[in-house]
């Protein structure tokens, strides 16, 4: 169930280290201190090296603005596996943590170097142990797992008209298109990632799998709205993006659709939206709600200058904001930090807070109030 605002907590501050200098002198002390470790390195590898320090520095910085040490936490999980599974030497990572936080000790000052410092030793705790493959995203308890897992596996094989076989039969039998999206293609694409992190699948074939599902869900949109009554022109609008830089797509795509599907006027700007294009839109469209997907932690800043941004404008101050994606599973209170009105965790979740925040009923609810007629799927 989505999270809504119910009173002031800790404001989300963007800080802004010095990544490459601090990489660099890391990098410096890290050869120096542990010279066995690049003996035999090519120049990209000890290029590559200093750019994994970068990496440790722009996540940590997340942590910092949050003043939560989650996001780095999050980071520091993922990344042992993304080494482990590219066979490079444990030591590596939990090394270069080591000589980060030595770096910081002596270039930071005040409360910020008190928490990288803190957060860095908890992320060198995390580390100590080598981990294993993370389980598969798709849950053998969902009713749909057994149409995800051929779905999926008939992507990854690029059998493309399988897989789109698979799904017009499971359209065919009585599944409706919602579940569709959240039990098919969420934990398929949620595998995908998985696949790519441990090394089972290449960048290409991500790639071609995420461009897949996206072919399916445009190809199911445009079969439902061709087959239920549009949305009435009295009807509440939503705004549905992603910050600037943030180029993830279908995430959002799902959240329009859902809106679009339960009636409401929906605004779909897409990934990558500068934060006046998208201030003008809700003024333009008066928006009552507006959906905001973040990705990843990098964009978080962006995100926050967009939520500053509508609050401060007289048009916009009152619209109700949604947020969701990753960070926000991560680190559960960080949606209040940034000062929207509720965080969603699916599609459908995100429909249902709206409709809470503007005290309205979902589309198919009132329809089953008014008639006890079949629900149309």
């Amino acid at each position: 169930m989505a999270r809504e605002r119910a009173h002031k907590t800790v404001v989300y501050q963007p800080v802004k280290l010095d990544r490459t200098g601090l990489a660099a002198a890391a990098f410096g002390r890290f050869r120096k201190e542990f010279p066995t470790l690049f003996k035999e390195s090519s120049a990209y590898q000890l290029l590559r090296a200093e750019e994994d320090l970068g990496d440790h520095i722009s996540a940590l910085q997340e942590s910092l603005a949050t003043g939560s040490p989650a996001l780095f936490l999050d980071y520091v999980r993922h990344a042992c596996i993304f080494f482990a599974f590219r066979h490079l030497p444990h030591q590596y990572f939990l090394d270069g943590l080591s000589v980060l936080r030595e770096e910081i000790k002596q270039n930071l000052a005040g409360e910020i170097r008190d928490n990288a410092v803190k957060f860095l030793k908890k992320g060198i705790a995390a580390a100590q142990s080598i981990p294993s493959a993370p389980p598969s995203c798709i849950d053998d308890e969902d009713p749909l797992a057994a149409i995800a897992s051929s779905y999926f596996e008939a992507l990854a094989g690029a059998d493309r008209k399988r897989a789109e076989k698979i799904i017009a039969d499971a359209i065919a039998s009585g599944v409706p298109v919602k579940d569709l999206y959240l039990h098919v293609f969420v934990p398929v694409l949620r595998e995908t990632g998985r696949r790519w992190l441990i090394q089972e699948l290449s960048v290409a074939e991500e790639h071609y799998i995420t461009a897949s599902v996206s072919a399916e869900i445009t190809h199911l949109h445009d079969r439902f709205v061709a087959d239920n009554r549009p949305a009435s022109p009295g009807g509440k609008t939503v705004i549905v993006a992603s910050a600037e830089g943030d180029l993830h797509e279908i995430g959002i795509r799902m959240i329009a659709d859902f809106f679009e599907f339960d009636g409401w006027n929906t605004y779909y700007i897409g990934p990558n939206t500068p934060a006046l294009s998208l201030l003008r839109a809700a003024r333009d469209r008066k928006a009552d709600v507006i959906a905001l997907s973040c990705t990843m932690p990098s964009f978080l800043s962006k995100v926050h200058y967009l939520i500053r941004s509508l609050r401060a404008d007289p048009g916009t101050a009152q619209t109700k904001i949604i947020v969701g994606g990753h960070p926000f599973a991560v680190d559960p209170g960080l949606w209040k930090q940034l000062g929207a009105d509720a965080c969603a965790r699916d599609a459908a979740d995100a429909v249902a807070a709206a409709h809470r925040l503007t005290g309205t009923l979902p589309r198919f609810m009132a329809a089953r109030v008014r008639s006890s007629g079949p629900r149309v799927h």
